[in-house]
Order: C-alpha cells, then structure tokens, then sequence
C-alpha cells in the first residue's frame, strides 16, 4: 500500500453556516471614505453575509438581479437585526457584497455539480433552500448541458482575446 498523495490527505474547511443573529442590540460598523467598512467589527459583518445569502437566496436564480425584492427585504432585515447599517450608501455597499458572495457561492456549487461523478453524488450537493427536487435536478441538467459548456467556453475565450 502506497504513502497517499498530498491531495488524498488534505482537509478542507466545510462552509460555514449561521448561528444565532439574535442580538441584545445593533453592532454599529465604521466605514471608511472610500464606503468600505473598517474596524474589528467590519470582520464579522463580512463573515456575517456569506452565510446568510447562501442560506437564504436559492442558486436557481440565473442571475443576482433577478432575485425577487421580497427576498432582498429579508436580508436587509436580517442584517439589520444584527448590525446598524442606517445609510443607503452602506446598503448598497453590503447587497453588492453579498451579490458577488452569491455568485462566488454559485459557480463554486456549479465546479462541484461537474466534479460530481453519478447524479447520487449530485443530489447530495442540493442546497437546503431549494425545497423542489424537480428544481434541482433541472438545474443540473442545465449545468451539466453541452449548450452550457459551450457558451462557458466562448466566454473564457472571449475574456482571454480582452487581455
């Protein structure tokens, strides 16, 4: 029996997901000039809307800005239970932050979905928040599609023709 390979052996972390948000009062977070928050707690704020657009907007959206107000209204009130965010500037800031998070988010769930080597292994990887099987096996399929690794392959293209 052989000595496994650096990457047999390598732990990676899990996601990480919400705790409580429960809160006695509102964490007020600093911004600097330039609409960046700073100090010690801009850390948990950041650490905050990770998990917290993960676990509340599905992935079957095909894009950030077609995700429902209704949907935005929840995450700008779970953010306001936990932090003091009173300027719209600062809103937009945070759902900007929380869109690239989502799409980050996204297109690591996609990799994993390719990755997978039976649809047993896909099923597992189904987010919580998408509650119809019949959703997910057809965003998988979507995924998983030739049209979409032909239109993933002209982007890459078109992107490298730009640098």
């Amino acid at each position: 029996m052989g000595v496994p390979s650096k990457e047999e052996t390598k732990r990676k972390r899990g996601k990480t997901k919400m705790s409580g948000v429960a809160l006695n009062e509102a964490i007020t977070v600093e911004f600097n000039l330039k609409g960046q928050p700073i100090g010690a707690e801009s850390i948990g704020l950041s650490s905050f809307l990770g998990p917290l657009v993960r676990e509340i907007v599905p992935v079957t959206f095909s894009d950030w800005r077609k995700v429902a107000p209704e949907i935005k209204e929840v995450l700008w009130k779970s953010i306001q239970v936990r932090y003091k965010l009173d300027r719209s500037w600062k809103k937009d800031y945070v759902f900007k932050t929380m869109g690239a998070l989502w799409r980050a988010s996204k297109s690591r769930l996609v990799k994993d979905i390719k990755e997978a080597k039976n649809d047993e292994e896909r099923m597992k990887l189904k987010p919580d928040n998408i509650k119809s099987i019949t959703e997910w096996k057809a965003f998988v399929r979507e995924k998983t599609s030739i049209v979409f690794r032909v239109h993933r392959l002209f982007l890459i293209y078109d992107l490298k023709q730009l640098n």
